[in-house]
């Protein structure tokens, strides 16, 4: 089971705009896709998306925390609408895994020990 946060980077593709100005015309909605970076395989998990698997969102200050779930395990992520609507704008997006806590609040906080006794030895 994963049970380990991984980061995961989140591609935003946007459409193209019709509009030369700062604003667009209509805000342009984000496309989620994510993959797990090479070397982030342990004994917790693979380097591979499943089905439901979920991972929070976090864009600029606009939207925090959002949940997206991979249906087909493709790396591909549904969940709530996020809209870019200046193209000026620069926003931090942020993705961890697994998904934990409630939309619109922070992401939890997970301590891990790394203390060396609790390391196994290796040959």
């Amino acid at each position: 089971m994963k049970k380990y946060i991984l980061l995961v980077s989140a591609a935003i593709l946007l459409a193209a705009c019709n509009s030369e100005d700062n604003y667009m015309e209509e805000p342009v909605v984000a496309q989620i896709s994510a993959t797990i970076g090479q070397g982030a395989a342990s004994r917790a998990c693979d380097e591979k998306w499943t089905e439901g698997d979920e991972i929070g969102v976090t864009m600029g200050d606009l939207y925090i925390n959002r949940k997206y779930t991979t249906e087909s395990g493709d790396g591909t992520f549904t969940g709530t609408l996020m809209y870019f609507k200046n193209k000026k704008d620069k926003l931090t997006v942020s993705a961890y895994y697994p998904y934990s806590g409630a939309e619109g609040t922070s992401a939890p906080v997970v301590e891990v020990s790394t203390d060396a006794d609790r390391q196994t030895a290796t040959e």
